[in-house]
């Protein structure tokens, strides 16, 4: 069969929004079906249509990650980047209709909605737990198999995430990229920096279910639950 015959084939078989436009033919063919124009893997024998999509996949092997932000964290895509430095900004578009919290990300708010149906699609392969994402599984799961595959070059500690390893690192340099908007403090990471915040604003989002005084954070709230431990005993099964 010739080139010409087999690529009326393709599309034929393979009929979709990306092959409907005549501009995106030519990329869709390149990356979906290359024709002899194959770029392996030389790690894991996986197979791609572009040179590009092959040196993007290789850096899950090296570790990789040439677009960095000021605050320390790298990123394998500048597009992944684009949408970490969101996390900076104050702003959120997307609040949640059950419960007024907003995001910097659609994603992160599918995610959050899930806590409140009850989904938890990802399960534990060791025990019965189960999670809302990919990423908190393959923590979780490493606490099981003993993995800690992120080293600090430095103390030659170890961490389940690149993550935590990144704000480790910041202990041994003090570096501090999160900068308060009410004073001249500044935070390792973002999450202290919140708790920081709310000593401004006053905000309290934690919430004793038997009282309904509010707290800063979840540690106050789960030091004051104690106080009502008989009340505690009686909803556990």
């Amino acid at each position: 069969m010739n080139t010409f015959l087999l690529l009326q084939v393709i599309l034929e078989l393979c009929r979709n929004e990306e092959t409907a436009n005549i501009l995106c033919v030519q990329p869709h063919l390149e990356r979906i079906h290359p024709l002899g124009r194959q770029y392996k893997c030389p790690m894991c024998e996986k197979i791609y249509g572009r040179a590009s999509d092959l040196k993007r996949h290789q850096m899950k092997h090296t570790g990789e990650r040439p677009f960095p932000c000021e605050c320390g964290k790298s990123f394998t895509h500048v597009w992944l980047l684009n949408k970490h430095q969101q996390t900076h900004s104050r702003e959120r578009p997307y609040p949640c209709a059950e419960c007024g919290k907003s995001f910097t990300q659609l994603q992160i708010l599918n995610r959050h909605l899930l806590t409140h149906n009850g989904q938890r699609p990802f399960q534990c392969s060791y025990c019965e737990k189960s999670f809302t994402q990919l990423a908190s599984l393959t923590r979780h799961e490493r606490i099981h198999t003993g993995e800690r595959p992120y080293l600090c070059t430095t103390c030659q500690k170890s961490f389940l995430t690149h993550g935590e390893l990144v704000r480790h690192q910041r202990i041994h340099s003090n570096f501090r990229p999160y900068p308060c908007s009410y004073c001249e403090r500044r935070f390792r990471c973002s999450s202290d920096l919140n708790i920081h915040v709310r000593t401004h604003t006053g905000e309290k989002p934690h919430s004793c279910a038997f009282c309904k005084k509010g707290f800063s954070t979840s540690t106050r709230l789960k030091r004051h639950m104690r106080t009502h431990s008989e009340k505690v005993d009686l909803l556990s099964p």
